[in-house]
């Protein structure tokens, strides 16, 4: 037997268990125990049998638990070495069964021989890749999404903030949380009467997580737990009416969760009272998993040596459990008999055996120590977490993560932070362990120690996970007013919304207005490209910005001709362009085309396109704008507000015709360059192609793959030979960001003067009130600008308006005038194969900056 399965085989037996042969008079149970300890479940079954007289009945029984301990440890160790190695190919395409045995055999498999046959763990190869070095050179590299949430630079502005207000508690979190459990529809206990009663996980009320509020849930709700329950679940309980419907239980949850920061001095540390019902009930040993056994007192002496102040065993303890219990990914802890040994044999478990190893030594120790756990919310993702608490005077509880453990940092207090601090980033649901529900569960529970995911049976029979789903959906707002707690909190959102989306990847930048000038976030997520290979996002990514061309280079431009007395928004855009001067078209003027309201259709259709590619080739820019100037208005112009792409490219055709050049020249010699907008253009060079955002395929692709790069995407802007007033423009969101700094500052950036304030704010104004879209809709429009009005949240705060623009590659811009801000969300959501949604993610962006920085919180929410 390999060290490894020796390891398995004391694992699943309890500690005073032999290991030989099982005589023939003894007590069925025990040898059935043996038998399962040894992986020979048949045999263990063959005993059990006969003690189960009815085997549909719920599972209560002694006899009956243990046959579902057998059925749920085949279900842990369920690949053969087939499996397992095909499943590992994903990663190392050249390993081989002789790699499979190699790893195994020095542990970095997790595997056990049931029933003579060999079995691999069911999540391997997870801590393969944890342990084994080899396995890791071997496995193929994978690119690595760019962006995400730095746990320990949150940490140390959390220290910071401790440090600066003297407060233990800090950047407090509000967090809305859904959980929803679904009895899929074809589940055979789902008959006509039959009662469904189930257990979901419910926020705690504690010192760290405050004004919890449920705030709905699903009808079935029947009761909810007090808060201080050692499980704090919400109970609800079902009739089945329709057996051919799915069961869903919800629940939404809000509260706001600190930091907790104490500083610990053990100089401070008071006597226990060693006669209280605290320190007697958690000191204390509770079989199976709190023992002290001979093992146990041996880690501890090594652990403690010679110590007598509580804080100091109790941070000696957190040491030893950090160096000696490495993480791994873990079997289900119904199926281990005793956590703590488990970990004193194998030195490796995960998050709920490296705290049940830390309160066990704790309570060896003399310092009382107690079981916490539910979820991790942080903003890098959420998932099921346990950690502990131990009790030294003056503090009381005082948290303990060792699966967290030291933190990669020079500073002592950000390293340690885990051993008496945490993060504001959790869901705490229990203060124990392997206690009663209230109202009680009858059946052997799908997690006997713990309780995140819930429990749910059926007219007494328990339902396992494999027979159910869940789902947790986690939101997170600091609420800090900073630059800081909006990256966190753009952290939380924007991976998770871009992977809703499929959407490869996004650059966010976010900018207030100060009295010394901006200050200004800049966040890159995901990849830059995912096809025919990928690249992680780069800050100074150049994107394709689409219809942000509008507003950026012909808006601006065409005002800059307005402001000189050239052009005037009145005029009939007959005096500029001939063709404008029929009958149909003598009506509209410069104001309808910038306001959509020209009555001009929103694009060339297809049809059109393709006979412009038949008989003129591709690009053919006279011939487009030929085609475009031809087109005839739908409706009466100053009617109906019809977005259209006609109507930005004659606004470029406007500029040029008066000014005698190019859209491309005017634009960078009159705004980007004075901008100091270096890296805006159409048609950027092929040196840039590391940098280029790609969009989709196309035969005229000169990117890897075929891939349009650095061409634009919009297919009249590219008949147009991508220079064009309604698409074309490519920028970073460090020149987007000084165009918005720009719009803010009423037409000037550090000097340079663009336009006027009196000009930014008619740009900025509706131009169309009274009026509709096609749809029967109001539409507020700018000068080529729109208007955004998102919802009041919550009802009875004013409703926040925003002026902006989007582009079809998944580009927006938006600006607020009044409370000096703006939002730059660029995103490649077209890219491979445009079908990718931003909608969410803008709308998601627009609300985070409106929660963190564009409103007032309360004194007493910031104060925690």
């Amino acid at each position: 037997m390999t060290h490894l399965a020796i390891l398995l085989a004391l694992l699943l037996e309890p500690a005073t268990a032999a290991t030989t042969q099982p005589s023939p008079g003894s007590n069925p149970i025990f040898v059935a125990r043996e038998h399962i300890a040894a992986g020979r479940l048949a045999e263990a079954e063959r005993l059990l049998r006969p003690l189960v007289p009815d085997p549909n009945a719920p599972v209560t029984s002694e006899p009956a638990e243990l046959l579902e301990v057998i059925r749920r440890t085949r279900r842990e160790f369920s690949l053969s070495p087939a499996d397992m190695l095909a499943k590992l190919k994903r990663s190392i395409p050249d390993a081989t069964l002789g790699d499979l045995e190699r790893w195994r055999e020095r542990g970095q498999l997790q595997a056990r021989v049931l029933d003579d046959t060999l079995f691999y763990f069911r999540r391997e190869p997870v801590n393969l890749f944890r342990f084994s070095d080899e396995a890791r050179a071997r496995r193929t590299p994978t690119t690595q999404p760019a962006g995400g949430f730095d746990l320990v630079r949150h940490l140390a502005r959390v220290v910071e903030a401790a440090e600066a207000t003297g407060r233990e508690d800090v950047h407090p979190v509000r967090h809305r949380l859904r959980y929803e459990v679904v009895i899929p529809a074809d589940h055979p206990r789902l008959r006509a009467g039959a009662t469904v009663r189930a257990w979901l996980p419910f926020a705690q009320e504690y010192e760290r997580q405050r004004e919890v509020r449920l705030v709905s849930a699903s009808e079935d709700h029947r009761e909810t737990a007090a808060s201080g329950s050692p499980h704090r679940a919400l109970y609800y309980e079902h009739v089945v009416e329709d057996p051919n419907a799915a069961v869903r239980f919800w629940a939404e949850i809000e509260y706001v969760a600190s930091a907790y920061v104490p500083k610990l001095d053990p100089k401070r540390v008071q006597p226990y009272s060693i006669e209280t019902p605290l320190y007697r009930e958690n000191t204390a040993e509770r079989p199976p998993h709190i023992t002290f056994s001979p093992e146990l007192k041996a880690a501890l002496a090594e652990a403690i040596e010679d110590e007598t102040n509580p804080l100091l065993k109790a941070r000696r303890i957190f040491e030893w459990v950090c160096r000696n219990v490495a993480y791994a990914s873990e079997v289900e802890y119904s199926i281990i008999p005793a956590i703590t040994q488990k970990a004193l044999t194998a030195r490796r478990g995960d998050c709920g055996v490296q705290a049940m190893t830390f309160i066990t030594m704790c309570r060896a120790a003399g310092v009382p120590a107690r079981w916490q756990s539910g979820f991790a919310t942080l903003p890098s993702g959420d998932d099921m977490h346990d950690w502990a608490e131990f009790y030294v005077e003056p503090w009381g509880w005082l948290p303990a993560d060792p699966s967290y453990g030291f933190q990669e940092s020079d500073d002592e207090r950000v390293r340690w932070f885990y051993f008496g601090g945490l993060d504001p980033y959790r869901f705490i649901v229990n203060h124990d362990f392997g206690r009663p529900f209230s109202p009680p569960k009858t059946s052997f529970r799908s997690e006997p120690t713990d309780f995140q995911r819930g429990e749910i049976e059926i007219d007494g029979h328990n339902l396992y996970f494999d027979e159910w789903d869940y789902e947790l959906k986690v939101t997170t707002v600091p609420l800090v007013r900073s630059s800081a707690a909006l990256e966190e909190a753009l952290d939380a959102f924007v991976p998770a919304a871009l992977r809703a989306g499929r959407v490869p990847g996004a650059v966010i930048a976010v900018g207030s207005r100060t009295p010394d000038g901006f200050t200004a976030l800049r966040r890159t997520y995901g990849f830059l490209r995912t096809a025919p290979s990928s690249a992680p996002m780069r800050e100074d990514a150049i994107f394709d910005l689409a219809s942000l061309t509008k507003p950026i280079a012909t808006g601006t431009s065409l005002m800059r001709l307005v402001e000189q007395g050239r052009v005037a928004l009145e005029d009939p855009v007959g005096k500029y362009l001939p063709e404008f001067s029929t009958d149909a078209k003598r009506a509209i003027t410069v104001r309808h085309l910038m306001t959509h309201t020209s009555g001009m259709p929103p694009y060339l259709d297809r049809a059109a396109q393709d006979a412009l590619r038949a008989k003129h080739g591709f690009p053919c820019p006279a011939a487009a704008r030929a085609a475009v100037r031809g087109a005839e208005p739908k409706v009466a112009p100053g009617s109906t507000v019809i977005y259209s792409c006609l109507n930005a490219i004659l606004c470029a055709e406007i500029v040029e015709a008066v000014s005698g050049r190019p859209l491309a020249a005017v634009a960078s010699d009159e705004v980007f360059e004075p901008l100091g907008m270096r890296e805006t253009r159409f048609n950027p060079p092929k040196l840039l192609d590391e940098r280029l955002v790609p969009t989709t395929r196309a035969e005229h692709g000169r990117g890897p793959g075929g891939f349009l790069l650095g061409q634009v995407h919009d297919p009249l802007a590219a008949l147009l030979a991508g220079t064009s007033g309604n698409a074309g423009l490519f920028s970073t969101a460090a020149d987007l960001e000084r165009f918005a700094q720009m719009i803010l500052g009423g037409g000037a950036l550090e000097g340079a003067r663009v336009l006027r304030p009196e000009t930014v704010k008619a740009m900025l104004t509706c131009h169309t009130q009274g009026l509709s879209n096609e749809k029967g809709k109001p539409d507020a429009r700018g000068l080529l600008w729109d208007m955004i009005t998102d919802d009041a949240e919550p009802p009875g705060e004013p409703a926040w308006t925003w002026w902006g623009h989007t582009g079809y590659t998944g580009t927006a811009i938006y600006i607020q005038p009044d409370r000096g801000l703006y939002v730059l969300v660029l995103t490649n959501r077209v890219h491979p194969d445009d079908r990718g949604e931003v909608d969410a993610l803008r709308r998601g962006v627009r609300t985070l900056v409106r929660d963190v920085l564009g409103r007032e919180h309360t004194a007493r929410a910031a104060a925690r």
